[in-house]
């Protein structure tokens, strides 16, 4: 069976041989999703984990008052809403789609009987997991030690990498990007002005250009 090119390239697939690959391929099913789009809504029942095989999902919560709070942008390649799956919870946040994206579903009590009939396949999951969850936690402490400048310095040079562009469009919208980097909207606003107004951007709206990408590098360097 030739496997989806998205999923062979996931943490999930990682260190998994051909027989394994294929078991799992079995239970899960491709979703494609348009811009905006809803996976699951926070507060719903937890049926299935995701693993995200292209685009972005942003992960919202919103408090009593009505407030949104983006927790976590998910990247290509990466896992969600597992850990309310296997804790039998409801989802603790809604799952909105950044652009087109494709992601598998994988359904809970089939990924479990799985696992139950293949100890080894599990013992290799448990191996991929930990390299995206150590991922995961340098990626918060990199957030914690960084000024906000340099947050959105690192968000930029990041976003310059994917597109392989000096040249690219912000993937959400500025009050969504400034959520994922922990800060208000006008911090991030105001970070850009200052990267602008040093020469190492141009910004037109929502557009991109990088100038100088050895000043950018050292921006996003930057400790409190």
């Amino acid at each position: 069976m030739k496997l989806d090119p998205g999923l062979e390239r996931s943490v999930l697939f990682t260190h998994l041989d051909a027989r394994e690959s294929a078991a799992l391929h079995d239970i899960i099913s491709l979703e494609h999703r348009r811009d905006g789009a809803v996976i699951f809504h926070q507060g719903s029942s937890s049926e299935n984990f995701y693993l995200l095989l292209r685009g972005r999902v942003r992960l919202v919560r919103t408090s009593p008052a009505g407030k949104e709070l983006t927790l976590h942008t998910v990247e290509e390649g990466h896992l969600f809403a597992e850990a309310a799956v296997f804790a039998h919870l409801s989802y603790p946040a809604t799952a909105i789609v950044v652009g087109n994206t494709t992601v598998a579903a994988i359904p809970r009590d089939p990924f479990i009987t799985l696992l139950r009939d293949r100890p080894g396949l599990a013992l290799k999951l448990i191996t991929s997991l930990s390299a995206w969850v150590r991922e995961l936690a340098k990626e918060l402490a990199d957030r914690s030690l960084k000024e906000s400048g340099a947050r959105v310095a690192a968000y930029l040079r990041d976003e310059r990498s994917r597109a392989a562009s000096d040249a690219f469009a912000l993937p959400q919208s500025k009050k969504a990007i400034a959520g994922q980097l922990g800060m208000a909207p006008e911090s991030f606003s105001r970070a850009l002005r200052r990267l602008r107004d040093l020469g190492i951007l141009v910004v037109d709206g929502k557009r991109i250009s990088v100038c100088d990408l050895s000043a950018l590098e050292s921006a996003a360097e930057e400790e409190r």
